[in-house]
């Protein structure tokens, strides 16, 4: 298939998802920093304290290199210092990195009963759907639950504006 048609697909099935989603509101719009990361290490922006997950820690039980292991995950989650995600009203989707957007122009939709998060996107290549779980905590933060590669990243952010 070529490109102009995988084009028109997407926007066809964006179509059909904002048709969806057209009457509602996502709970979460607006523009989120990234506070915490939990990859095995959990970082806080805030504090800037540094904590092994017990998880990650027993996979590292007997490793010789375990101490790289934490820094290596350690620097991961410091790239999401100064990191936003925005969900605007118009169902656009972005995601920016110190002033910088971080991805192709891309739409979301949402699930509110299976708290899932869709994110549609159209590269050069194709088409790529991807998903996220979130939740919205009684303190108003709210937690994206990313999974790549059968490796879970729950990263909690504010609401920045």
């Amino acid at each position: 298939m070529n490109l102009p048609a995988l084009r028109t697909l997407l926007i066809l099935f964006l179509l059909i998802g904002f048709q969806i989603t057209a009457q509602q509101t996502a709970p979460f719009a607006g523009k989120w920093k990234v506070v915490t990361v939990n990859n095995g290490v959990i970082y806080d922006f805030k504090t800037h304290q540094v904590s092994v997950t017990p998880e990650f820690a027993q996979s590292l039980s007997g490793n010789p290199d375990s101490a790289t292991g934490v820094q290596v995950f350690t620097a991961k989650a410091r790239m999401y210092e100064n990191y936003y995600f925005i969900f605007q009203k118009d169902w656009i989707y972005r995601e920016v990195m110190n002033g910088i957007t971080r991805n192709e122009v891309a739409t979301y939709n949402f699930m509110e009963e299976e708290h899932i998060i869709y994110i549609n996107a159209a590269t050069d290549r194709a088409a790529e759907q991807q998903s996220m779980h979130y939740m919205l905590n009684k303190d108003g933060s709210l937690e994206l639950m990313i999974t790549f590669r059968d490796k879970t990243m729950v990263l909690t952010l504010e609401k920045a504006e």
